[in-house]
This record gives structure tokens, sequence and C-alpha cells, in this order.
């Protein structure tokens, strides 16, 4: 069916006929199952295995046939603003540049790299139109037939609109009692029909995110994150006061769970896609998980992570890394030291290290009485490669009981020494957990 689809989608040379043949299609399976809104005993039809198949490849066509509209607006929309963009450009060059222009346009190798369905879609559509009003026509056509498919899932008398209220129905009963394939498929069906309306979206986003954490399948926990991804993406607005929820799910009880989970957020943020900070925390968490793929992972996340923006990108989450995983009860200390460790390799430019110096001093004071917060930044300060004056004045700012000493004599044996001087810190913060009591460092490097 999908590869049916597909082809339609390709070359359809009228787009009505193709639809009209896809619903006849839709409409042959709903008869044979005997389909109508008026069913209510959904579980005991369910357990007929030839009406369970049936309806399974009815949801899973709908699933395919709305996935097919989406990408064809996405792909054509996207292949037109870049050509109107490309005729605007043209207009403030030479005569020469433009023929250049114009049969590079033409040429397929000038072009983005998509897939074969979304250049079908590109040549076909740019020999169409010419003009850049041609242009913002079609793709005001675009939208407006994407419009159209909005509507019809919410109209009263709308086939799809029928699957709709039996998908509002059954994402709220126990799919322990259901066939893994039928829950799989109808809850992939619904975030579809999230994906095409924003109205739909709102509507059932809570008990998406519900079923992320609490369906009994691990299939389908991992299937709704990916979807959930896709969601993220096209109605950020309404998906963003669920994000620490869409991070949770990194630590899934189920380790194919979490390594879905821990992919599509690496994936998502890598991309630019959703915004690094806040929760990035949780990725540091997996730096060094039992389950080597989910910790294999996350390492290649910030080892990319720390070639964007010349280091920039890992240089400005490190902060709040640091002061979330300082917090009681996130990791052990153990964990913590091993996390700092390791994303601290990435830290070789003085000027980054200096300005961490500065932020964690400041952390350092404002975290007056938490004693297990401030032993951990003394790790930190402890980690960096110290090199800069400016980081040692920093430094004796903040840690006054230190000897006065020469600026010219910092060196590499000053170095070691405010090292010793933050392990000692460390140290007796450690004896003071163990032993509930609170230390004063009075002492001379």
């Amino acid at each position: 069916m999908k590869q049916l689809i597909t082809i339609l989608f390709l070359k359809e040379p009228i787009e009505i006929s193709a639809n009209d043949l896809i619903m006849k299609f839709l409409h042959s399976l709903a008869d044979q199952i005997h389909w109508s809104l008026d069913n209510i005993d959904y579980q005991t039809k369910s357990n007929d295995i030839s009406w369970r198949i049936i309806f399974i490849r009815l949801l899973a066509s709908i699933n395919t046939l709305l996935t097919q509209r989406v990408q064809k607006h996405e792909c054509v929309n996207i292949s037109s603003i870049k050509k109107i963009q490309k005729q605007k450009n043209s207009f403030i060059t030479n005569d020469d540049d433009n023929d250049t222009n114009n049969e590079n346009s033409l040429h397929p190798s000038s072009s983005s790299s998509v897939s074969i369905s979304q250049q079908s879609f590109h040549d076909e559509d740019e020999d169409k139109i010419d003009s850049p009003d041609d242009h913002l026509t079609f793709i005001q056509q675009q939208q407006s037939d994407l419009s159209h498919l909005e509507n019809e899932l919410l109209q009263s008398n709308s086939f799809f609109y029928s699957i709709e209220k039996w998908i509002e129905t059954f994402i709220y009963e126990d799919h322990s009692f259901y066939d893994e394939n039928l829950v799989l498929t109808s809850i992939l069906t619904c975030t579809r029909m999230m994906y095409v309306s924003s109205i739909l979206c709102s509507k059932y986003v809570d008990r998406i995110f519900e079923l992320s954490k609490i369906c009994t399948y691990p299939s389908v926990r991992s299937a709704l994150i990916v979807s959930l991804g896709d969601l993220l993406l096209r109605h950020p607005n309404i998906l963003e006061p669920f994000t620490p929820q869409f991070y949770a799910q990194i630590h899934d009880k189920d380790l194919s769970v979490g390594e879905t989970a821990l992919c599509t957020i690496a994936i998502l943020i890598l991309r630019e896609m959703i915004k690094v900070r806040g929760y990035i925390s949780e990725i540091a968490l997996c730096l060094f998980h039992s389950h080597t793929p989910i910790s294999s992972i996350a390492q290649h996340f910030f080892d990319e992570l720390s070639l964007r923006q010349r280091g920039m990108a890992l240089f400005n989450v490190l902060p709040d890394i640091i002061s979330r995983l300082s917090m009681n009860n996130i990791c052990s200390i153990d964990l913590f030291h091993q996390i700092i460790s390791y994303l601290f390799l990435f830290i070789k430019n003085d000027r980054h290290c200096e300005i961490l110096v500065k932020r964690l001093c400041r952390q350092f004071k404002q975290a007056s009485g938490d004693d297990r917060k401030r032993g951990n930044i003394a790790f930190c300060l402890s980690k960096l490669n110290i090199k800069t004056l400016a980081s040692y004045r920093i430094l004796k700012e903040n840690f006054p009981n230190v000897t006065e000493q020469n600026e010219d004599d910092y060196d590499k044996e000053e170095h070691l020494a405010w090292k010793k001087y933050l392990v000692v810190y460390i140290f007796i913060f450690q004896i003071g957990l163990l032993c509930d009591t609170r230390f004063t460092i009075n002492f001379e490097i």
C-alpha cells in the first residue's frame, strides 16, 4: 500500500484523481470490517484476527496517506521558496551571471540533496512554474491543500473524522488487553493526525506523553518518542511545555526505549532543531551508562557538539550542566567527577577557561551553605588547565586565604599549587559529608 500511494503522489496527472482512488481503497477496507461510527465493542472485535488485520491495514494506509500528503506539501514548499530566492538574487547580477544561474537552476546537480520522491516533486513542479509570482501562488495553493486536509480530519461527516473519534476513545483505554500491533498502528495514526492538525495536537498531546511513559509495550513507547520529535518540529509552541517529559524518556526502564530517546534528542539538538540549554544534563548523565550503546551515543553527541561553533556550543552549556548535576540526588559524587573530567577535555581555549573560572567562582559564592555543591565546583576548578594571569586573579579574589605572590611568578608550579589547594578542599568537603560537619579552609599554598 505504501508503494502504491508513493507512486500516485510521484506521478499523479491530476491530484484529485489520485485522492479519489486512495479513498476508494480506504472505503473498501472499511466495508470489509463493516466500519461505522456506531461501533462500540472494539475489544471484542479486535479478538477476531481477520477483523484486526484488516483494521490495522486500514489505519496503516491512513497513516501513509497523511504522511505522503504532508511530505509533498513540505517538499514543494521548500523547493518553491528556494527557487523564488534564487530568482530574486538574479535581479542584482549582470546578464552573464543571470544566464549561468538559469542554467544551474535547471541542472539536477545544482539542487539540494533530497530523496528520490522529493526530487521528483521538484523537477515536476519547477517545469510548470517560471516566475516568482507563480511560485507564490503555488505555495498558497499548497497551504490551502494542507488546510483542506486538516478540515477533513475535523468535519463530522468525513471518513477521517470517524477514525479520529475511534482513536479518541481507544487511546484512553487499557492497552494491555489489545494486540501490540493494533496499539502501535492506532497511536501512530493518532500522532500523524496531530502532525496535520494543531487542534488535534493540543487535544491529545497530554495523553500521548502519558502513554510514552506508561504504555505496556516498549515498541510503542519507542515509536512515540520518534513521533514526538516530529511533532516538536511541527508544533513547537504546543510541545514546548512538555520538554522535561520529553527528556525524561532517556531514562526509560527499557534500555531500547532509552536508546531511541537519546538518539532522537541528540539528532534534534545537533541539527539545531531544538534548543540545547535546560536539560542537556540528562544527556551528560548517560556518558558512563552501563548500557554501551547509550554511553556511546552520549559520547558521540558531546564529541560532535564540541566541534560546533569552534567549541562555543559545548562551552555555553557547561555551566548549566555543572549547576544541575551539582544538585543533591541527581548523581553520585563519583559519577559527577567522571562526567566533568570527560567534558573538560574539550576545554582547550584559554579564553574559555578564563570565563569558566569566573562563572564557577560566582557559583561557588552563591552556593554558600551547600557543601556538596561547593565541593563539586572546587573539583571543576581543579580540572581546568588554568594558564592565564586573569584566571589566577579571579581565583585570588574568591579564595583570599591564599598567600600573596608576585604576578611575575605565576607558572606551572603555581598552577599545580592551585590544584593542590582545590583538591584538599574537595577532600575536606567529602570528609565533612561523611561526618556531617562543616570545615573551614585556612592554609597557604
